[in-house]
């Protein structure tokens, strides 16, 4: 159809189009494109005026002639801080609903004498878990104690979180956080991939911050890895020589198109090796290649039986910490419940593989786990929240400690019941439910009480005569969940005939064991301090990594 007349024509994208008066700024079609262009510049963390590129200019011309592309200067000083402000005010909204935030907090510098904050606030609200990004401070030089300080007093302010904020976990001193078994051999990209190297950036000290609240904790997360490094760094020279043939092994199959065609598990170019627990899985489908099929495919290395033994022991012995690390690291999983039941199945599975291999390996990781993860042990946080996760409840306790984890719990649901409630519905007699079954991870709990019919009580919960003790003693009576089940979705159903231990859960399953969160805002944000990104102000990428943090 040709245009009517006064209306000119250009060309676009497919074929020729009427050329349409161009929105007004207050139209919602062009507000919404708008809004999408500024995800994008945030998303890659983009000069605001990208937008005034030629050929950028060009391509919405095509795509829409009737959008009027803003300037550089009216996203600086109108489109992104109505985007902050809009985010913040959101964010906002929702913490006026919640009772209590666990916080994580990172810090980091570069030899290049670039530094940054990241405070990422974590909750449970509907009986679902959020996670929102709260603050990201970059600046040049390094971050002193009073400069942290500061930026937390901010982000609390700013939030409203006075009298909320019940756990800090903050980044473990001098980690790293992706490391390979020693002797592996990376390909150039995969060392480009990794976000922080041991020789660009280091961890600064959070160990002297006297944030309150005192219950501030180091990632469990990083703990972990920590525990593996030390076992690994302990015995590298007994197979340095055998990693690094089976790196070789992985890059060859990687390499060949004909290879790729043959050969299962090696050849994942989607897969990174660049991290000790990626690397184990390549280490299985190592074993399980034939050695008749490395001949023939003419592989530039070969494995005796004592590699093939070395290998295999490599892989059952880190299998635990494997599983537990894949565990804590789930996005959208409860995690804080899983802290002190992991720690005593790593135990427990150390000293099983103890007896079966007996070697330095295994004893220098049951030494650090004792060094680095027993303290958790003991935090109130995580043994609370232990007890509220309805698929351990006190499973986890040895037996001489189980009443005073449950005189903890009663404590701590008296605590929050701030006002008389009714008691819950009695529940009619239930004949003993069949034992829960546990992954072998956690079989130690099956030779625990909690999968017998429970014996009595001490009197603090064999005679409820208040709304805790009655809530604890009906819920402590009740089977454990299987390991599969969503603990949050059990207190939803639950909320009303248990109320207390209800609020109480929404408390102490907000805090994530993973590092996750917060490391993925570190991955951004450390792109811009690499050559061709370092355009971006501080304040500018402040506010671009807020947006960025959101949409994702």
């Amino acid at each position: 159809m040709a245009p009517a007349a006064g209306q000119a024509s250009t060309t676009g994208l497919f074929g020729p189009v009427s050329r349409s008066p161009r929105w007004k700024a207050s139209d919602h079609r062009q507000e919404a494109i708008t809004r999408s262009i500024v995800s994008v510049i945030a998303e890659n963390l983009l000069p605001l005026d990208f937008v005034e590129s030629p050929k950028f200019i060009e391509l919405m011309a095509k795509a829409e002639s009737r959008y009027a592309v803003p300037s550089a200067r009216s996203l600086s000083a109108k489109f992104v801080p109505d985007c902050v402000a809009k985010i913040q005010s959101d964010v906002k909204a929702r913490l006026q609903h919640v009772e209590s935030v666990c916080l994580t907090l990172d810090v980091w510098s570069s030899r290049s004498t670039h530094s940054y904050v990241a405070i990422t606030g974590h909750f449970v609200l509907d009986c679902m878990l959020r996670s929102v990004m709260l603050g990201f401070r970059r600046r040049r030089g390094a971050f002193v104690t009073e400069d942290i300080f500061q930026v937390y007093q901010e982000t609390v302010l700013r939030y409203r979180l006075t009298g909320k904020v019940v756990l800090i976990i903050s980044d473990n001193l001098n980690l790293i956080q992706a490391f390979p078994f020693p002797g592996w051999v990376l390909l150039e990209e995969e060392c480009l991939e990794t976000e922080w190297d041991e020789s660009e950036f280091s961890v600064s000290s959070t160990e002297k911050l006297d944030f309150p609240p005192s219950r501030k904790t180091p990632c469990y997360a990083h703990s972990l890895q920590l525990v593996v490094r030390d076992g690994l760094s302990a015995v590298a020279d007994s197979f340095r020589d055998t990693i690094s043939r089976a790196s070789e092994l992985v890059l060859f199959c990687r390499k060949s198109s004909l290879v790729a065609e043959r050969v299962e598990g090696l050849t994942d170019t989607q897969t990174t090796q660049n991290t000790w627990n990626c690397q184990l899985r390549l280490l299985r489908s190592v074993v399980s290649l034939p050695q008749e099929t490395l001949i023939r495919l003419g592989a530039p290395v070969a494995f005796s039986s004592s590699d093939l033994t070395l290998i295999e022991e490599l892989c059952t012995i880190l299998e635990p910490f494997e599983e537990v690390l894949d565990k804590i690291q789930h996005k959208q999983a409860v995690t804080a419940s899983l802290v002190l039941a992991c720690t005593k199945g790593l135990r427990n599975s150390l000293r099983e593989l103890e007896a079966t291999f007996n070697n330095k390996l295994v004893t220098n990781l049951q030494l650090s786990l004792e060094e680095r993860l027993s303290p958790y042990e003991e935090m109130e946080y995580f043994q609370l929240a232990a007890m509220l996760d309805p698929r351990f409840k006190v499973d986890w306790c040895q037996e001489g400690r189980a009443q005073e984890m449950k005189r903890l719990l009663l404590a701590a649901v008296s605590a929050t019941s701030a006002a008389p409630s009714a008691p819950p519905a009695p529940t009619r007699a239930q004949p003993p439910p069949p034992p829960t079954k546990r992954s072998r991870l956690f079989a130690f709990m099956s030779r625990r009480r909690g999968h017998q019919p429970p014996p009595s009580a001490d009197a603090s919960c064999a005679s409820p005569d208040s709304p805790p003790e009655a809530e604890v003693a009906q819920y402590l009576e009740e089977p454990c969940l299987p390991e599969d089940a969503a603990p949050l979705a059990y207190w939803r159903a639950k909320k009303g005939a248990l109320p207390l231990l209800a609020r109480l859960a929404h408390r102490y399953l907000a805090a994530p064991a993973g590092s996750a969160p917060v490391e993925r805002v570190v991955g951004v944000g450390g792109r811009a301090w690499r050559p061709g990104w370092s355009h971006l102000p501080d304040s500018r990428l402040e506010e671009l990594m807020l947006i960025r943090s959101s949409d994702g």
